[in-house]
């Protein structure tokens, strides 16, 4: 989940380029339709920072009570948010803007693994 088209679109393009499935949206209500629609989801990548009424940690929250086995991997362009520091979603890992290919690659391998 990303506002910004053209971020959005990288990383699409990087996580497609690594074989994932991708399946985007660019607000929280999206998000949550999309994962309501698709029980194969394993994983939540989001901003945390979105406008239209849902932050990422609480479209990360709601996936998490659809699905309480998601990965969640949030990302931002600001400093280090206090949620990225505590356990606030269980399990989640915190990656800054801008990443690498390979730093996104790891994380969300790592994510993966762990389920």
């Amino acid at each position: 989940m990303e506002d910004d088209a053209r971020v959005r679109r990288v990383a699409v393009a990087r996580l497609g380029d690594m074989g994932y499935a991708v399946l985007e949206a660019d607000n929280g209500r999206g998000a949550l339709e999309i994962l309501r629609k698709n029980e194969e989801i394993a994983l939540l990548f989001t901003d945390i920072v979105m406008p239209g009424g849902m932050t990422g940690d609480e479209v990360a929250r709601e996936a998490r009570t659809l699905r309480p086995d998601i990965a969640v991997l949030f990302t931002s362009g600001y400093s280090e948010p206090a949620l990225a520091t505590t356990d606030v979603i269980s399990g989640a890992q915190w990656l800054r803007k801008p990443y690498t290919a390979r730093e996104l690659a790891s994380m969300i391998r790592e994510l993966l693994d762990r389920r």
